[in-house]
């Protein structure tokens, strides 16, 4: 006899988890496919305009939060995150864990998707702000096309190299040279002196 009351507390719980997430998919609760405003912040100068992994941050203003969830936050959402390049596939992807600080609408999505501590997304890039006055960008040779994408992408006022030795101030030179060739602005500033941007 117990044995068929465990089995219909089984069946029952089941039929509610079953029941919820049904209900969540029909109101669209999470907003699946509806497009949130996100803001991507760097860890480093780096470029999606090649495939890799990249650290970073997403931010997500709280009027913007508050609005797509209706929910009552007080402050940005800001969350550490992988940030996947797929150029082949066209797609752009996000991963983060979640955690206490994590807003509680994205810690149940997180649980109900079957993953208590992550969550997955996708997002297109819409622009970038142009807002900077100096970008500060490593002189690698090998990179310096990849390095002309990138600050073509985020349009800087100057550019200056850094990431160089005093035996090797060549290479940052070079990337002044080029980068002037391709119509950007840059300056080689030598070790040890200093740059006024007023």
């Amino acid at each position: 006899m117990l044995n068929y009351v465990w089995l219909g507390l089984i069946i029952l719980g089941i039929g509610t988890a079953i029941t919820t997430d049904i209900m969540d998919q029909a109101d669209n609760k999470f907003r699946n496919s509806d497009p949130l405003p996100i803001e991507i912040i760097f860890d480093d100068s780096t470029s999606l305009s090649r495939d890799g992994a990249y650290d970073g941050k997403i931010k997500v203003n709280l009027d913007n939060y508050n609005e797509f969830y209706g929910t009552l936050l007080n402050s940005d959402v800001v969350v550490n995150t992988k940030i996947s390049v797929n150029r082949a596939e066209d797609k752009i992807g996000i991963f983060f864990k979640v955690d206490d600080n994590t807003p509680e609408m994205w810690k149940y999505m997180a649980k109900v998707s079957g993953k208590d501590d992550d969550l997955m997304g996708s997002f297109k890039l819409r622009e970038i702000q142009n807002g900077i006055d100096c970008c500060f960008i490593a002189c690698f040779e090998d990179h310096f096309k990849s390095y002309l994408e990138f600050i073509e992408n985020i349009k800087p006022k100057l550019v200056v190299p850094y990431h160089f030795t005093e035996n090797k101030e060549e290479s940052a030179k070079k990337l002044v040279d080029f980068l002037k060739n391709n119509g950007i602005e840059s300056v080689f500033i030598p070790i040890g002196e200093k740059l006024n941007l007023s």
